[in-house]
This record gives structure tokens, sequence and C-alpha cells, in this order.
């Protein structure tokens, strides 16, 4: 089961991008709308559940996953505006979570626990490493990748986003491990604080180069540790003129 969840990264990290612009409405802050009609149902076919296990959760749209945030006490609709944010009694239980992830030991095993509760992960915490790369951290399990994330801080807003859930509702832990990636990785686009160092977050856009191309993304990096916290790939041809 475990080793089944790893050519799934590929695909939410995509699907996740394509959330973001359907959730926040728009690429970087100013630009107008984008609705949901740039979404057509092969796109939003990537949030139905993987595989046929009734003991899971799934979400059947982008829509139920900004439902369940709000339904839970994760995200609010701000007094001014259509947008969202976080709530504040979630803000200050997610900070406190973070802090408690210093050690990279408290965070493997929390991750087994909320991340991956259910498919045994969490019972050989031994068999959980972190594999630090270039621009990423990999989550591996007896050597198979499970999860990747721009850097440790994005992991640890993850980590600690999944085990606050926990607590609030029991729906938590009937969420297929993949969908509840999905879920974090649009969560972590209301972030306003850094996960590891608690500096303030800019959203905005950059260019990644890799060996044989340059990439847009949109991104969202801590002003202070420099830590990637959100990227995604950004095509700035819908980006309205």
């Amino acid at each position: 089961m475990v080793a089944a969840l790893a050519p799934l990264v590929g695909v939410l990290l995509f699907g996740v991008s394509l959330l973001v612009i359907y959730l926040r409405g728009y690429l970087v802050p100013g630009t107008p709308m984008l609705t949901k009609r740039y979404l057509p149902d092969s796109v939003l076919g990537l949030f139905d559940k993987r595989g046929d296990d009734p003991a899971h959760t799934s979400f059947d749209d982008v829509g139920t996953i900004e439902s369940f945030l709000r339904s839970n006490g994760a995200l609010t609709v701000t007094a001014d505006s259509d947008d969202l944010e976080l709530t504040d009694s979630f803000r200050r239980a997610h900070r406190q979570q973070t802090v408690e992830y210093g050690e990279n030991d408290t965070l493997l095993a929390a991750a087994g626990t909320f991340l991956f509760d259910g498919t045994g992960v969490g019972d050989s915490p031994r068999l959980v490493t972190l594999d630090y790369q270039p621009n990423a951290v990999v989550l591996r399990y007896d050597g198979r990748s499970l999860a990747q994330w721009e850097s440790r801080a994005a992991m640890v807003g993850d980590v600690a986003a999944a085990e606050v859930l926990a607590g609030r509702t029991d729906d938590w832990a009937a969420i297929a491990p993949e969908t509840r990636l999905q879920v974090l990785g649009a969560l972590r686009l209301w972030y306003e604080q850094c996960p590891a160092c608690g500096g303030s977050i800019s959203l905005g856009t950059d260019v990644v180069e890799s060996c044989c191309r340059s990439i847009s993304v949109l991104a969202a990096t801590c002003d202070d540790c420099g830590s990637r916290v959100f990227e995604t790939g950004y095509d700035d041809s819908l980006t309205p003129t």
C-alpha cells in the first residue's frame, strides 16, 4: 500500500497547482478572478479517490476540499472580501505544533501517525527517513519514496496541519493518505508565517532553472530564512492582460 503512493506524487503536485488557481481565484495578488471554467472534468478527476478502498473517504471536487477546511475550522472567509484566510484558532494551534518539530525524529514520528495513518508506516519508525536533495525534501519508507516537499519547512507545515486536523475531526482518519497530501498542500498557500522560523511569507512568481529549460513558478517563500513553502508550475498565458 505504501509503495503505491510514490507514483502519485507528481499527479498530486499538478492537481494542487490547479487547486490553487481555483481556491484563491488568482495566480498572483492583484490579478482578476480566474474561475472554475479553467478546470475541465479531466482535471477535476484528479481529486477523486484513487482505488476502491471503502474505508477511505474521498473528495469529489475542489470545492469539497474547501468545504472540509472551512467546516473544520482551518479556513474562513475574510471580513472584507470573498477571499479565504486561516482562522485565528487554527493559526495558533498550527504554530504551536510546528515548534514541536525541531528534531527529525519527532517530525518523522508525527508524519507516520498523521499523514500515513493506516498504511503501516508509523509501525516501523526506524524505516522512515528524510532525503535532503537540491530544492527538495523526500520522505522515504524503507528506501521507497512516499512524498516530496519543496523544503523541510513545507513538510513541517503539512505535518503540523495534519496533527491539528486529526485532533479536530475523526473524518481525518477516514481520508486516504494521498488525499491528505492534496488538502495540506492547498492549505499551505494561506500560510502567513514560515513553519520553520516564523518569518513572514511572500507570494510571487519566480523562474526556476533546470538542466535544459527555465520554468515559471508560483512561489511562497519565507522572507527571513528563504525556505520555499510552496511552489507550483505557473502558466503565464492564463494571466489576463
